[in-house]
């Protein structure tokens, strides 16, 4: 069985597939077993999906995009571990078969209006298992000063600078994505939690210092820095 020191493998780039720390947060905070039974929507290229399966669970993986999930397959594969796959929309997951003791979504909420995350939410909360969970990894809104100052520059997913202002208008009524919050996170099912955040530091390799310095900006909402919040809802 591949246990969590496998996934430094894929620390990198492997394939089309790349482990971000927003991958890992909601993978740990998840607290996977051997054995249980885990669905990644929104599974992208199968990072979350592939790290699951390394911890021994039994896992399903959806996107609706037929080229993704052949590209999750194929990470799955190149990984050494089982990953099934099937197209549906995360808001109509009742249509999969069996329950799940966990349901995880990574940056998938956030392309959706806040009606339709509340339904896909409630969807992954209808096939849990008795006892089960479902958590989601989302970017959240940053401080209004440091979005102005990353936006002077251009930006991944072909984001113009703003100072182009006819281009950031047409990039901005293109995309299909949103920044959430904290507090709509949380109100998109009864019992809510947030239960990590993806600081600013986050990029940087790991020492004591560093963990003390993420863990103060957190504590005082500077962490937020263009990162994310890891939500977890239970039954």
């Amino acid at each position: 069985m591949h246990g969590l020191e496998d996934q430094t493998r894929w620390s990198g780039n492997t394939g089309s597939m790349s482990v971000q720390p927003r991958h890992r947060a909601i993978v740990s905070a998840a607290r996977i077993s051997p054995g249980m039974r885990v669905l990644d929507v929104a599974t992208g290229r199968g990072e979350v999906a592939v790290m699951a399966a390394l911890l021994g669970a039994e896992v399903h993986a959806t996107d609706i995009s037929e080229a993704l999930l052949a590209a999750a397959a194929t990470n799955a594969r190149v990984a050494g571990v089982r990953v099934t796959t099937s197209r549906c929309d995360m808001r109509e997951l009742t249509d999969l078969a069996g329950r799940f003791d966990r349901v995880l979504g990574c940056a998938a909420l956030h392309h959706l209006d806040p009606e339709g995350s509340r339904v896909a939410v409630r969807s992954a909360m209808s096939i849990l298992e008795p006892g089960g969970l479902a958590l989601f990894v989302e970017p959240v809104e940053n401080v209004a000063w440091f979005d102005f100052l990353k936006h002077l520059v251009p930006g991944p997913n072909g984001r113009p600078s703003s100072l182009r202002r006819k281009a950031w208008s047409v990039w901005a009524e293109r995309r299909d994505d949103r920044w959430m919050s904290d507090a709509e996170l949380l109100t998109l099912w009864p019992r809510a939690r947030i239960v990590g955040r993806v600081g600013l530091l986050q990029r940087i390799k790991r020492t004591p210092l560093i963990e003390d310095i993420d863990a103060w900006l957190l504590t005082h909402g500077l962490g937020r820095f263009a990162q994310a919040s890891v939500v977890e809802y239970q039954p």
